[in-house]
């Protein structure tokens, strides 16, 4: 509400906001760096540098012209302060009206699709996957068994990264690497 009611306190105070999770995230890899290389974050995927999942689970909300006018250019400075070492959490079929404008983001280097609950599984948002690749940009997706290999088949495995749904045993997981190295 406060986009149309205030929309000038929302910009300022979204900037002070910004502002600090720079400060924050800089000070914490300063911290890290100390006693360790490299930066993972809550995706359990681990970069050489400083890196970290934009999100803004907001956007499933606003239109894309308040995407354009309040979300992007928060999203771009965010993407240029970690050199382009970030992927965007894309979450829910809501969001996906912004897809395209994410793309175009030269240094989001990835989405990470999130279909979200009650949705259908991986397998079933190939298109989506496909045009995720199609632009360059690296993928992160869950995957429920019956995904993978619709998911492998179809797309291609530079920039592919699936996480699990499940807990395989080791004889599955065994079994599923030897199906995805193919």
């Amino acid at each position: 509400m406060d986009l149309f009611d205030d929309p000038e306190s929302v910009v300022k105070m979204a900037k002070k906001l910004s502002d600090a999770y720079a400060y924050q995230l800089q000070e914490l890899q300063r911290i890290i760096d100390k006693n360790h290389d490299g930066c993972t974050n809550w995706s359990g995927l681990w970069h050489e540098d400083t890196w970290y999942i934009s999100s803004c689970d907001l956007i499933c909300m606003i239109s894309p012209e308040m995407f354009d006018s309040y979300v992007a250019p928060l999203l771009e400075a965010e993407a240029k302060m970690l050199q382009g070492r970030t992927i965007f959490h894309l979450d829910g079929p809501g969001a996906l009206k912004h897809l395209d404008r994410l793309l175009e983001i030269p240094e989001i280097a990835g989405i990470q699709w999130v279909y979200g609950a009650g949705q259908p599984s991986a397998k079933h948002w190939i298109d989506v996957l496909k045009k995720i690749q199609d632009h360059g940009k690296l993928i992160q997706v869950n995957v429920e068994r019956e995904d993978i290999d619709a998911v492998v088949s179809a797309l291609e495995p530079e920039g592919l990264c699936l996480t699990c749904g499940f807990n395989p045993s080791l004889e599955e997981a065994q079994d599923i690497l030897k199906r995805i190295t193919k």
